[in-house]
């Protein structure tokens, strides 16, 4: 083929599919056959495949080619932060509540819409914590089932379940800087001092910098987390998604109606102004008008979705997700590519007013959600992980 013409060369590839076109490449090519083979191809393929900066030095990159596709599991994203508020100030409406399988959801504050969601990936998160950190979560989960077993077992516990304003105060504050995953894989087992740890949790809570009180003066809806995102992504992990799944929730007033999921490979601020050149998408013509009009909608009848090309940016759209039925309550989707990213970051555009078929008479909206969920893998870049 060197000594065709270019355009009769073109001709022929464009009748050629890429495992085709691979396949008769490497026949007559050795050199080109031996850098398909290669660990430096495999891993900037994998890379591309994933649509991430993030770089892979695997010693073994084409045994996880092959299990990129199979074996899917729940992938627990850490709450960061959010630039809606919570409703009621209660925290245990937080947004950490969403990115996992409990059932409690997320409700915003009143009267806001268009606002961010962030989450980390956890498996980083959690090693990046300190171990007085990481015993402190321990203790605050035995606390909680000393009092009622598992946190979501039959109901979820309230503040109200403590006997004294400085144990509701704690459980607060504790809530919100730790999340609800850390009340997981506890058995309601009660053992002596579990009630003794509270003064200790109190007296760290005390200490802290970035105690929920202060943080909700300065502003009722940014609630952002302090935490050392540049240490994070020292520890080499990215994540494959590869499924999303979307649970409005069937007992809320103001179910989310519109959002944009957005991922990225390094931690952007929820505050960050280009979430809100986002603010306007509330219909298809919107997404076409603000990313391009080849873009295409599918539909599941109830719900409509636009799944974005791959884009370079760090910043980058997934999902446009529109729940058409204000009664519908499930989304899921298998993604047509897997994305690799750090950060998840949803755009919660606008809710749902069910306040007159809940028999409310409201004018305040806010927007809520049970669960935003990822199914895909937690990857490694490096061998040096085990």
């Amino acid at each position: 083929m060197e000594f065709l013409d270019e355009c009769l060369v073109s001709e022929v590839m464009q009748c050629l599919d890429l495992p085709d076109l691979y396949l008769s490449v490497c026949r007559v090519n050795k050199a080109f056959s031996a850098l398909l083979g290669s660990n430096q191809f495999a891993n900037n393929y994998i890379s591309t495949y994933l649509n991430t900066a993030q770089k892979f030095c695997l010693e073994k990159p084409f045994k996880l080619l092959r299990t990129l596709k199979k074996g899917n599991q729940l992938l627990r994203f850490e709450g960061i932060g959010t630039t809606g508020g919570v409703q009621e100030d209660n925290m245990l409406f937080w947004v950490g509540n969403i990115f996992y399988k409990e059932n409690i959801g997320y409700c915003s504050r009143g009267d806001k819409d268009n606002f961010v969601c962030g989450a980390v990936l956890g498996k980083p998160y959690y090693e990046s914590l300190s171990q007085e950190e990481k015993a402190l979560s321990n203790q605050l989960a035995k606390v909680v089932n000393a009092h009622n077993g598992f946190l979501f077992k039959s109901r979820p516990i309230t503040p109200d379940d403590y006997a004294t304003e400085c144990e509701k105060q704690t459980f607060l504050w504790l809530y919100r800087t730790y999340g609800a995953d850390f009340f997981d894989e506890f058995t309601s087992e009660q053992e002596p001092g579990f009630l003794d740890s509270l003064g200790k949790l109190k007296r760290f809570a005390e200490e802290s910098a970035c105690a929920f009180g202060s943080l909700q003066k300065n502003n009722p809806y940014t609630l952002v987390r302090d935490f050392n995102y540049q240490q994070l992504e020292g520890l080499n992990y990215t994540s494959s998604i590869a499924k999303v799944k979307i649970k409005r929730g069937t007992h809320f007033s103001c179910p989310v109606k519109t959002l944009l999921l957005m991922v990225s490979d390094t931690y952007v601020e929820p505050i960050d102004t280009n979430f809100e050149y986002r603010s306007n998408l509330t219909s298809f013509e919107a997404v076409k008008s603000e990313f391009g009009s080849n873009l295409a909608v599918s539909d599941q009848g109830n719900v409509e979705y636009v799944e974005f090309p791959r884009h370079k940016a760090n910043l980058r759209p997934v999902l446009w997700v529109n729940f058409k039925d204000k009664f519908a309550n499930l989304f899921k989707v298998d993604l047509e590519f897997p994305v690799g990213c750090m950060y998840v970051y949803v755009k919660m555009i606008n809710s749902h007013n069910l306040n007159s078929e809940f028999g409310m008479d409201l004018e305040r909206t806010n927007i809520d959600v049970l669960q935003i969920n990822f199914l895909g893998k937690v990857l490694s870049l490096n061998d040096s992980i085990q």
